[in-house]
């Protein structure tokens, strides 16, 4: 399957929790109700749980992959994915043009469905 390749860092978390020391943390099990970045009790458990105080919070998002027939073109499908904007920052900053399939990635539709359709 395709997005074998293709998962976040943290594949069950919806959020991903960056702290000041540099290290991020999958949100899972917090104990807080919300994920709000802005809220004291999150920044308190935060800094509890993990020793360090939150720089940034990310939630999953939905982005645009497309497939390759053997010819290693794309084969007209856009499949949707989900990652962490840290993780497709970093795959599209990789600058892998002979790596499968870092350079396929979009991060809205229409993009995708044109360059498929190409």
């Amino acid at each position: 399957m395709s997005q074998v390749y293709l998962q976040a860092q943290h594949t069950a978390a919806p959020y991903l929790i960056f702290t000041k020391d540099g290290k991020s943390h999958p949100a899972q099990n917090m104990g807080v109700k919300s994920m709000n970045q802005d809220d004291p009790l999150l920044k308190a458990a935060i800094k509890a749980h993990f020793g360090s105080e939150l720089d940034r919070i990310e939630k999953r998002q939905k982005y645009y992959w497309l497939p390759l027939d053997s010819y290693n073109q794309p084969n007209g499908n856009v499949e949707e994915i989900e990652l962490f904007p840290s993780d497709y920052a970093t795959l599209k900053e990789a600058k892998m043009p002979d790596r499968y399939p870092y350079w396929w990635i979009f991060d809205d539709y229409s993009s995708a469905l044109d360059r498929a359709q190409d």
